[in-house]
């Protein structure tokens, strides 16, 4: 299985559009907030299953604060990340990520893209396609690859 991850595209989808394209084909795709009103347009673009939530930019479009997906033998929790004080460190999303009982948990708001595994938990941020906030500016997305034993292979990718 193969899954999309995506993060603060901010209303500008031209390098969501090239991420997608070079990743096309794909199972499902994860946008881990601040869409600003390109929900139905991430959608379009995906072309598979959606899981979007809303971040601190999105005001309108009813997305949920978070989602809890289960895939086989992984538990993926997804949300933002404002609301755990992410800009300050990761302890309160994992531990919420735990009581959640997800083994990945995906987030943005940051802009950096973050791929860490504690106990056999993940945590994954990838980054933003529009505004990142790393040294070299690469726009990043992650590639989730889950084969048929349920082994899990993360890629930080950047158009």
């Amino acid at each position: 299985m193969k899954i999309l991850i995506t993060s603060d595209t901010h209303g500008n989808l031209n390098s969501f559009e090239k991420a997608v394209n070079k990743e096309k084909p794909f199972d499902m795709l994860f946008h881990c907030g601040d869409v600003c009103g390109d929900e139905d347009m991430i959608r379009y673009y995906a072309g598979s299953p959606c899981y979007l939530v809303a971040g601190n930019n999105d005001f309108w479009g009813g997305l949920p604060k978070f989602i809890k997906v289960k895939l086989d033998k992984h538990v993926i929790w997804m949300t933002h990340g404002h609301r755990y004080g992410v800009d300050f460190g990761l302890d309160k999303l994992y531990y919420k990520g735990l009581e959640e009982g997800a083994d990945i948990i995906l987030f943005g708001h940051t802009h950096r893209p973050v791929v860490e595994e504690n106990e056999g938990v993940w945590l994954v941020n990838p980054g933003s396609l529009t505004y990142p906030r790393t040294r070299d500016q690469k726009r990043t997305y992650i590639v989730l690859n889950i084969d048929e034993a349920g082994k899990i292979a993360f890629e930080l990718k950047s158009v």
